[in-house]
């Protein structure tokens, strides 16, 4: 059996769940599968029963961050749809654990702030030329080195060398003053 064969077979098993095998475990005869290349008996052990964390890692490297209490950054003016240059922070507990990078923000035509951390994905270097200017012609967030494109909106890679999407930096949409940007934390995106 190929790989993508021996894969499929063990996430499309043909055991009927809720039936016990022959020690009486259900769970385990619902995982089980036999290998039609060797006709031997494999089984799925099912995941671990591991305690929920209830707080962000003590390494910088996780999928998310919290920050408490948020941050808060005044801006000198307030952000609006369509400009060309975004602002810049500098964010404590970065992903990759470099001090110096920054994150940046644009505000979307209906109002929303977004905001990524200043780092392509195909080649862990700054998306722009230390100028603020992210996005090309056509609204897409561009690394200058190699040409990735990532969606404003989400972050989302669309196309070019990059492999993954933006980390995305998670802002209080609610917050009442225009002239305050309160960031809660920060997020790969899936």
């Amino acid at each position: 059996a190929t790989l993508v064969e021996s894969v499929m077979a063990v996430g499309n098993s043909n055991d009927v769940p809720g039936e016990a095998d022959e020690r009486g475990d259900v769970e385990g005869a619902a995982a089980s599968h036999r290998d039609s290349a060797s006709g031997s008996e494999k089984r799925q052990l099912p995941p671990p029963n591991l305690p929920a964390r209830s707080h962000a890692p003590p390494w910088n490297f996780g999928l998310e961050h919290r920050y408490d209490p948020p941050l808060e950054f005044n801006l000198e003016q307030p952000l609006t749809p369509g400009d060309a240059r975004a602002f810049m922070a500098r964010l404590p507990n970065p992903p990759n654990g470099d001090e110096f990078d920054q994150a940046f923000f644009y505000r979307l035509g209906d109002g929303e702030i977004v905001g990524y951390f200043n780092r392509c994905t195909h080649v862990s270097i700054p998306l722009d030329y230390d100028d603020g200017l992210f996005l090309d012609t056509a609204g897409f967030i561009m690394c200058r080195v190699h040409g990735a494109r990532y969606e404003l909106e989400t972050g989302l890679r669309c196309f070019g060398p990059a492999r993954t999407n933006l980390t995305r930096i998670l802002i209080d949409q609610a917050h009442s003053d225009p002239a305050v940007l309160r960031v809660l934390g920060w997020e790969k995106v899936r």
